[in-house]
């Protein structure tokens, strides 16, 4: 979260502000093996526009608007 608004995270993708409400959060492991996590903010419409047309997504998803 920014120092300026707690209430305000970054796009991992795009880069601009999410309020924190409306971001999608996403957990990486740099390895099947590994046991810790980096965790990730985004738009749920940057996240739809980058996954491949056939992999399903969440109905929250969709529903999901950011601002």
């Amino acid at each position: 979260m920014t120092e300026e608004n707690n209430n305000s995270v970054m796009c991992c993708f795009c880069g601009k502000g999410i309020e924190y409400s409306f971001a999608v959060q996403l957990s990486m492991k740099p390895s099947p093996d590994s046991e810790e996590y980096q965790g990730f903010y985004c738009h749920p419409i940057c996240l739809d526009n980058l996954l491949h047309k056939d992999v399903p997504r969440h109905p929250d998803l969709l529903t999901n608007e950011s601002k």
